[in-house]
């Protein structure tokens, strides 16, 4: 059973004579007995365990080759030429919903500006427990990594609460059908960095992690799911299955081409996932646990900002590096991590790392000691000075100074730096280099309170506005706020930084 081998992110300090510890008790149970009126009311439906992603199903032996190559298979996507909106072509699940949503989810087929571009796509799926639910599912990612000459470029995607690798439904909002949206946006810029002549263009590889995110089916027990969900991702996370896995990549990867870069991204409870995984690494102050050109980013990341007493805290280890490679990013306007999150740490739904610090009851991106960085985002179109609304200082340099790139790699380094992402059609295109949008991202430290210093710093704790995660104007695929996490601007930033060498 998953309950036997649950292993807390830290160990809770849990005497009985504490008086904190009896109230959150008090208040655990009073939870309890409502969640468990309303669930009688509605029923009980549970999601089942099992893998959406069999590379061989029905089989009680070993895969076959020809099982394995295809569980590697080459996806299709549509994208703006500017590189802003992706699009989902007829090469994937059937979608389903209104109209509105599925015009910002489907490729127009009289578009003008649409390219086509392409990438490698597996799955890896984990149980309750921990354990991978279909282990030749990593035999095909090995498999296809060592046919490869490289250099690569691995995205590797961990879903959080709610969500697992179900594509049947068809609804576009679920992380698993839009997960190409990400590729897509991937991909152009990979190209973008090629044509320019910054690097040699990788071939892509984007790997869905599935575990359950989502075990309910009535509306209220999902809502108290929190508890059970965060144990879960503490399990898989500390368990070391995953963890293993992911080295085993990397280590292939590297072992085929020195230019390989691998990017994990772990969102909501998949950050979570990520800081039980390598938060014995983070404490001894390796922020780069599985080795060289490699990233980790939470985005949205539901854990407690105590859990990272060891890293931000005082004494903490937060190593020097020539670029950030680890980075937890949230936004400001983030309910779910701000309210849900921090309301179930305060009833003791959620397990702590140190109950007496004070950073406890709060997620990581919303509690202000721990925040390092901001990364904010003004907009304007065809040229002009961009509006100062949501940056940091006033004296943004202007473009006739200081022109727009698609390539700055010294972006993080000083903490007033306005850097301009520009958003021209990529230059293979046959449309006119004129029509371009152009936007300012403003990069900084929060407050007078805070080193530059920091900056300079492994682990990046940044605070977004809604602009770059979760976004007002993010090129579409919104599709909510906690789960708005398909940002282009967001994408180049973190591959360029994958780029910078010491």
């Amino acid at each position: 059973m998953a309950a036997q081998h649950r292993s807390r992110l830290c160990e809770m300090h849990a005497r009985p004579d504490n008086p904190r510890r009896v109230v959150k008790m008090m208040r655990s149970i009073l939870f309890a007995l409502a969640a468990f009126a309303l669930s009688s009311i509605q029923g009980c439906g549970t999601v089942a365990d099992v893998p959406y992603h069999a590379v061989c199903p029905g089989k009680t032996g070993n895969c076959s080759p020809e099982e394995l190559n295809r569980a590697v298979t080459v996806r299709e996507v549509g994208i703006q030429d500017t590189g802003w909106n992706a699009c989902l072509t007829s090469d994937g699940p059937p979608l389903k919903g209104s109209p509105e949503l599925l015009a910002d989810f489907q490729c127009s087929p009289t578009s003008t500006s649409l390219l086509k571009v392409f990438y490698n796509q597996a799955w890896l799926e984990y149980n309750d427990d921990g354990e991978q639910q279909d282990r030749a599912q990593l035999t095909a990612v090995l498999n296809w990594i060592r046919k490869e000459p490289g250099p690569l470029f691995i995205l590797v995607y961990v879903h959080g609460w709610h969500h697992n690798a179900d594509t049947s439904n068809g609804d576009p909002r679920n992380n698993a059908i839009k997960f190409p949206l990400l590729m897509a946006r991937e991909v152009d810029q990979l190209k973008r960095m090629a044509i320019d002549k910054k690097i040699e263009m990788p071939k892509v590889l984007g790997i869905y992690v599935g575990w359950r995110g989502e075990e309910y089916t009535s509306a209220i027990q999902k809502l108290l799911s929190i508890s059970g969900r965060s144990e879960v991702a503490d399990t898989i996370g500390s368990r070391g299955v995953l963890k293993a896995n992911l080295l085993e990549i990397a280590n292939a990867a590297r072992g085929q081409n020195s230019e390989t870069r691998l990017m994990v991204v772990g969102h909501s409870l998949g950050g979570r996932m990520m800081a039980s995984m390598f938060m014995p690494e983070l404490k001894s102050g390796n922020a780069q646990p599985l080795g060289p050109n490699t990233m980790v980013v939470t985005l949205n990341p539901a854990v407690g900002a105590d859990c990272y007493d060891p890293v931000f805290g005082e004494g903490g280890k937060n190593p020097v590096t020539a670029r950030p490679v680890w980075m937890n990013i949230t936004s400001e306007k983030d309910s779910a991590t701000n309210l849900i999150y921090s309301s179930a740490h305060f009833v003791g739904l959620v397990n702590s790392c140190n109950p007496s610090s004070a950073a406890r009851n709060k997620a990581i991106g919303h509690y202000k000691p721990y925040l390092r960085q901001v990364v904010d985002q003004a907009i304007y179109v065809d040229g002009g000075d961009p509006p100062h609304k949501d940056c940091m200082q006033e004296n943004t340099p202007s473009l006739a100074v200081r022109g727009p790139t698609v390539w700055e790699p010294d972006w993080y380094k000083q903490f007033d730096q306005r850097l301009y992402l520009s958003f021209p059609p990529r230059s293979d295109t046959a449309r006119s280099q004129n029509v371009r949008i152009d936007y300012a991202v403003c990069v900084g430290v929060e407050d007078s309170e805070l080193p530059a210093s920091v900056l300079n710093r492994g682990v990046w704790n940044v605070r977004s506005d809604s602009s770059l995660i979760d976004f007002d104007e993010g090129g579409g695929n919104t599709s909510g706020f906690h789960n708005g996490i398909i940002s282009t601007i967001l994408v180049r930033l973190l591959t360029e930084a994958m780029y910078i060498t010491e």
